[in-house]
């Protein structure tokens, strides 16, 4: 939807490619976060004044873009009062995942973080080591449940056994 579309898009770049995709990365990322998306514009112009208000002006080459696009014709972005920077938006994050977020969120596209550079971004450290021991730890219950369940079923199945031999008595 619009509330993950990279300014690249909004202006009507027909140049674009991955790096939209981390844009979005970073707009769920802060979502996950805050609990509700990070600029619910209810416009392509309103997205981008909220991603401005947030991030500065955007980069020449999509105001150039932004210009010549007839959907934007007549079209005038207002200039927002004040930003309020990541920083504000999010002031109970770690700087690591502050740093993850603006990793993702940079306005331009060549700047911004590649999937590869963010999968090695310190935000990540020793998340392997933790999913590994979670996922051992699953293996480990789900042994112990199948076990269970299997000793229930043996159980049924002697129960069964029993009573077929007192029947035939």
């Amino acid at each position: 939807t619009r509330w993950y579309r990279a300014p690249e898009l909004l202006v009507g770049d027909r140049q674009y490619g991955a790096a939209v995709d981390v844009w979005a990365i970073g707009c769920v990322f802060c979502e996950l976060y805050s609990g509700i998306p990070i600029w619910p514009g209810k416009s392509d112009v309103d997205q981008l004044y909220l991603i401005r208000k947030t991030l500065g002006n955007l980069i020449h080459k999509h105001l150039t873009i932004l210009k010549s696009n007839p959907h934007y014709e007549n079209v005038h972005i207002p200039e927002p009062n004040t930003i309020e920077p990541l920083e504000q938006k999010f002031p109970y994050v770690s700087e690591r995942c502050l740093d993850f977020m603006k990793s993702c969120l940079v306005m331009d596209p060549d700047k911004r973080w590649t999937c590869n550079q963010l999968i090695q971004h310190q935000y990540f450290d020793g998340f392997t080591n933790e999913f590994d021991r979670e996922r051992k730890e699953q293996q480990k219950q789900l042994q112990r449940e199948q076990q269970k369940q299997l000793q229930r079923e043996q159980q049924k199945l002697l129960q069964q056994m029993q009573l077929e031999r007192d029947q035939q008595r």
